[in-house]
């Protein structure tokens, strides 16, 4: 493969995870109207872990894994408050 190879196929994942965070945030505005609060720190608390372990499981790191899951819990916040 060539670098320009490595390039597209790097452009065509980063548009793949684009679409699913899409999909993850609209699918946080539906719980929108199923939830009695936007914060649930329990549930916060059940997704670090469950990153960290599959970040552990995959061999990345988990200091970057927490880094991206609060990045998209403050986006989810911010719509769902929106909303």
């Amino acid at each position: 493969m060539t670098l320009t190879d490595l390039r597209a196929q790097v452009d065509q994942l980063d548009q793949k995870i684009l679409k699913l965070l899409k999909e993850r945030f609209e699918c946080c505005m539906q719980m929108t109207v199923l939830k009695d609060k936007v914060v649930d720190p329990g549930r916060e608390e059940e997704l670090k872990n469950m990153w960290k372990e599959e970040a552990r499981t995959l061999g990345l790191s988990e200091e970057f894994a927490l880094e991206l899951l609060s990045i998209f819990l403050q986006e989810s916040k911010r719509l769902q408050n929106a909303a």
